[in-house]
């Protein structure tokens, strides 16, 4: 290091600079919240004290050895508490910034107080060492002989007649000799101090000198502001054609003149010196790597880019110690990283006042299993608002991207991942508003993604990517906000769009398979998109449809290849649903549609139903019954029906018709009251009848004694009369599970209706408040669970060992009381 001795010029400088860092608002805070402000004055007293004998020190110093001894020994006390004062401020400014929800400052010293905290005693301790070497130092002065010179801090008497600098004439060369010398190669590569000394008769300027070098606007710090205000007061601005205000042009000046710097390819070799150094904005610069031991930039709070480079010294560990860093970081040339685990020494984790990142690759690389671990191991820290990806080579995402306690993170940018073929789960980020994938080109934007998933976004307005060539399946869900158009890809097969927004559908892919969608708001007739060219070829090609909400579903169109259709709340129009336009429908699933009143089939298509295996009605107030003559779905094996108000039959013949039907469930039919003539198919296997009162007081004629394949039986009634059930012969021998529920006057099971139960292995009952005993014969001997709920009567009789009618139940291995286990 090289410096040149000005005597006063330089000390009292330094002492100046020393004095205004004390009179800061955060080093004033510091020391009266730690009870050091007395420290604080005595540190200024002595600092003042040694500042008044500088001009006879200088004069003094060419001529007697002992004094240039003494300057030396002020000068590294001086120093030293200025990096004091400087980590107090850093130290100051981090306590400050961690207790965000405190605002008065007591508070916020009332945090890190003397008792507590180690790095206050620390601080104390150091200052007080300070301040006995400096009072020790100045009061040699008086040996010495040094005379105090009227002034002190922050304004001195000058030692010569001569201006300060304005108006100094023939000084240039000398001026120029001394930069020149500063900046020299010996001088900076020497290990030793090298000494400069100005000498000569007192008046020739020798003062004057050292303050042009030391004031040269070349290492002048100042404010935008300040600058622009200048050049209004020039008349250096010109008045754009817009409205826009001067100050707004000036900046605009400021930016250009900066971004200049776009050539600048390395910054200095020593960059890592600057010890104290707070913000370093690199922005638009083209650097190939970060100087040498930029981990000792520990007070760095802004780093707008690291450079990886090659050699160890701008590595990406070196981040690791920059634990202040904040706002905006961008991490370059990714591709540098050999090894996973330096990119876990960055310490991205910890840096928890960064709000950006952006992890940007360079060339790939072909490496993707390497980039895959790079990017695995810089994990940030959950505070981040938005974070940017380039040229990213690996073929998936780590876990922790999409990780739902990223609840701050409001943006994502994806930018040529190329090679990925699936994207993060999205719809863990609360937060997330902005989406954006893209790439250099159209054609290489995840050109290989198959399956976009984009579910639980609710703050998401748009972002989704134009052209995903590869893409087989697209979910979109729970994206209120969502305003777009979807991405457009002839691969795609299945489409699921739910509560996301308006979007608007150019086309249907041509090779769809299946289609949802719910809740969204189509910026299109959905009619015409369905059925205008080229879309309406595609009814020809697809198996899956599911529409929810008012869409209307196109009338009078062919659909040869679809298998399963779901409708809930459209299709209102039609009072009759088609079956014959849909000869390969396997499942039919009708939610809501209340128009609804029929099914019909032209005559002689009844051979177009074989396909037919599920058929739900549900909802659908207007909904009657099916058509004459009957359903011919021989291979139909599921019926429900479920809150249909008006419905009075079951299709006719069904008991030759419909052989394969195995589950029938009927639920909330009050018009029901019969079963067809020749009664159920002999198949059936699981029978549930629910609030069907009409159809219930018909129960003995249901001639379920018929049905040997009969399984599962399932009752609920509201019949107040019935206080005994069930009849004899009214349930077939081949029942192995039986649930009666909400008969509301039921008083006990009827022994005659159990006797020839042989099979009977479950037996569940429940909300039968007036039900208080089982069967006099007890309970078939084939029993194995036993379930009662909400029979509170009957759940007093059945009290373990204590109960009336345990005796009836003792044998059963397994019996649940409010489904507690009791045996």
């Amino acid at each position: 290091m090289a410096e040149v001795f000005l005597g006063e010029a330089l000390v009292s400088a330094i002492i100046e600079v020393a004095v205004e860092k004390m009179a800061s608002p955060e080093v004033l805070d510091y020391f009266k919240g730690n009870k050091l402000d007395r420290l604080l004055r005595k540190l200024k007293i002595v600092l003042i004290s040694a500042d008044a004998v500088l001009t006879d020190a200088e004069e003094k110093q060419i001529t007697i050895p002992a004094v240039k001894k003494w300057l030396d020994e002020l000068k590294d006390a001086v120093h030293d508490a200025e990096d004091l004062l400087d980590a107090i401020a850093t130290e100051a400014l981090q306590c400050k910034s961690e207790v965000k929800s405190q605002t008065c400052t007591s508070k916020v010293w009332d945090f890190i107080s003397l008792s507590v905290n180690p790095i206050v005693k620390g601080i104390k301790s150091e200052l007080e060492m300070i301040i006995e070497r400096l009072e020790y130092i100045t009061k040699q002065k008086d040996v010495l002989g040094l005379k105090e010179v009227a002034g002190g801090v922050p304004s001195r008497q000058l030692t010569t007649s001569c201006p300060e600098e304005y108006g100094v004439y023939g000084r240039d060369v000398d001026k120029e000799a001394l930069f020149k010398l500063l900046q020299s190669d010996e001088a900076s590569s020497s290990n030793e101090i090298c000494v400069v000394p100005i000498v000569g008769m007192g008046g020739i300027g020798k003062t004057t000198i050292a303050r042009l070098v030391y004031n040269d606007n070349r290492d002048y710090k100042f404010k935008m502001e300040e600058l622009v205000q200048l050049w209004m007061a020039e008349d250096l601005l010109q008045q754009s054609k817009g409205n826009g205000r001067m100050e707004e042009i000036g900046e605009q000046y400021f930016d250009d003149l900066v971004s200049r710097c776009t050539f600048l390819i390395e910054l200095p070799a020593k960059m890592g010196k600057l010890v104290n150094l707070r913000h370093l904005d690199i922005t638009r610069t083209k650097l190939k790597e970060m100087p040498l031991q930029m981990r000792n930039l520990r007070n760095l709070q802004k780093l707008t880019a690291f450079v990886v480079g090659k050699h160890s010294g701008s590595s990406i560990r070196e981040l690791g110690e920059l634990r202040h860093l904040s706002g905006t970081l961008s991490i370059l040339n990714l591709q540098e990283i050999d090894y996973g685990r330096d990119a876990m020494e960055a310490k991205l984790k910890d840096k928890k006042f960064l709000s950006e990142l952006v992890l940007q690759w360079g060339d790939d690389t072909n490496d993707s299993e390497n980039e895959r671990n790079v990017l695995e191991r810089l994990y940030p820290h959950t505070n981040l608002k938005a974070l940017t990806i380039e040229h990213y080579g690996g073929t998936s995402f780590p876990i922790w991207l999409g990780d739902r306690s990223f609840s701050n993170m409001v943006s994502l940018n994806l930018v040529n991942c190329k090679y990925c073929s699936f994207l993060p789960p999205l719809g863990q980020l609360p937060a997330l508003k902005e989406l954006s994938i893209a790439g250099e080109d159209e054609g290489r934007a995840f050109s290989t993604l198959q399956e976009l998933c984009v579910i639980r976004c609710p703050k998401l307005r748009s972002g989704l990517p134009n052209h995903l060539p590869s893409l087989t399946h697209l979910t979109i869900e729970e994206c209120q906000q969502l305003v777009a158009s979807l991405p457009l890809s002839p691969a795609i097969h299945e489409l699921k769009l739910k509560d996301c927004g308006k979007v608007l559908l150019k086309e249907l892919p041509p090779t769809l398979h299946s289609f949802t969608i719910e809740g969204c708001h189509i910026l299109q007739s959905f009619v015409e998109l369905m059925t205008s060219p080229p879309s309406g070829c595609r009814l020809f090609t697809l198996k899956s449809l599911t529409i929810c909400g008012i869409l209307q579903m196109p009338r009078g169109h062919y659909y040869p290849s679809l298998e399963r259709l779901e409708l809930q709340g459209g299709y209102d129009s039609l009072w009759s649903f088609p079956l014959e336009f849909y000869p390969k429908l396997k499942n039919l699933e009708m939610y809501g549609c209340e128009n609804l009143e029929s099914f019909s089939v032209l005559d002689g298509s009844h051979q177009d139903l074989t396909s037919l295996t599920l058929l739900v009605i549900r909802n659908c107030p207007n909904f009657v019954s099916f058509p004459s003559g009957g359903l011919c779905a021989p291979n139909l094996t599921q019926v429900t029906i479920i809150n249909c108000k008006n419905f009075k039959s079951l299709p006719e013949r069904m008991h030759t018709l419909l052989p394969s039907l195995v589950a029938l469930q009927l639920s909330w039919c009050p018009e029901l009251e019969s079963f067809p003539d020749g009664g159920l198919p002999s198949n059936l296997k699981t029978l549930d009848i629910y609030y069907c009162d009409k159809l219930f007081s018909h129960r003995m004629e249901w001639g379920l004694q018929g049905l040997h394949s009969l399984k599962s039986f399932h009752i609920h009634t509201k019949q107040i009369e019935v206080e005994s059930f069930p009849e004899e012969t009214l349930l077939p021998v081949t029942l192995t599970s039986l649930a009666i529920s909400s008969f509301p006057n039921l008083e006990s099971l009827n022994s005659k209706g159990f006797q020839h139960l042989i099979s009977l292995e479950r037996l569940a009952i429940s909300s039968c408040y007036k039900l208080q005993c089982l069967p006099e014969e007890g309970l078939p001997t084939s029993l194995s669970f036993l379930h009662i709920r909400q029979c509170p009567l009957l759940e007093h009789h059945c009290e373990r060992e204590k109960g009336k009618e345990w005796p009836k139940i003792a044998h059963i291995p397994l019996i649940e009381i409010n489904f507690e286990v009791i045996t």
